[in-house]
């Protein structure tokens, strides 16, 4: 049996375990995404600039567009993008590299528009003397970023953290829309499209399904909150090609990485001394 002591202490430390549990998750952990926004095509972004666009979208209220610029230490950027040493001149380079970067916008007719992510970029000394880098979405993306109403889903930044190269964070966007239904159909030709992977890159199916399906299901399963099996579905074309994919996606049970926005910073392996010339 236990003392009043024993069961008050018990009762105090289940307390505490209930109120950890029903803890709501930080707000910067969180990316709310519209699915179009993960189905547009965005190929000319790196790994670290898709890693990068994941930190702001953590960092903005979806309900708040003042929100909209975001702050990030000089060091911060720095690592997200692993970078080396830095001088004005390299860092103007990557900066431009950003603002630069467009991405195609399907329209409800057919067609596209083309919009400019970013709008402007601030690298400045704040007034604890640190360098920092402000960063401020285009206009016409805005839209695509707060106070939507379609369809949106909803993840942790850490789950993206460990995935290495930009299909991989594009297939665990594509599929996350569909966890809850738990599976979803695709033409290779749609697949590879929301990936933003050319017909001239990995033409035949085999290298298509090995270099890039089959790396990226094993790097969810290893890194995310998801995992998925695929198989051939429907009607083949001539010579038994394979012409759709019929994914099915479940919850990964064996996901337990769950890290803070400064831990997943704290990842590189990046020399501090960071001089700026």
């Amino acid at each position: 049996m236990y003392t009043e002591v024993q069961l008050a202490w018990i009762w105090l430390n289940y307390g505490i375990l209930l109120w950890v549990v029903r803890m709501p998750i930080k707000r910067d952990l969180l990316i709310q995404k519209q699915n179009i926004l993960a189905k547009i095509r965005s190929n000319s972004m790196s790994l670290q600039e898709l890693q990068l666009f994941s930190v702001y979208l953590a960092k903005i209220d979806v309900h708040h567009m003042t929100t909209r610029v975001v702050r990030l230490s000089l060091i911060e950027f720095r690592r997200i993008m692993k970078l080396g040493e830095l001088n004005f001149s390299k860092l103007q380079n990557t900066v431009d590299s950003l603002l630069n970067k467009m991405i195609s916008v399907p329209l409800e007719r057919g067609g596209f528009e083309r919009v400019q992510l970013f709008k402007e970029c601030r690298i400045g000394i704040d007034e604890k003397d640190e360098w920092y880098m402000e960063i401020d979405a285009h206009d016409k993306a805005l839209p695509l970023m707060f106070e939507f109403k379609g369809r949106y889903f909803t993840y942790e930044l850490w789950n993206t953290r460990c995935l290495k190269s930009a299909n991989q964070i594009r297939m665990y966007e594509i599929l996350k829309q569909y966890e809850f239904i738990g599976e979803q159909v695709f033409t290779v030709h749609e697949l590879r499209d929301q990936l933003g992977i050319d017909n001239e890159e990995y033409p035949r199916f085999n290298s298509f399904r090995e270099r890039v399906i089959d790396a990226c299901q094993k790097a969810l399963e290893t890194y995310t909150d998801i995992c998925f099996n695929y198989t051939p579905y429907g009607s083949r074309g001539k010579g038994g090609k394979i012409n759709a994919l019929k994914f099915t996606i479940r919850h990964n049970d064996n996901h337990i990485d769950q890290l803070l926005l400064a831990e997943f910073i704290d990842q590189s392996e990046i020399i501090e001394n960071m001089p700026i010339d």
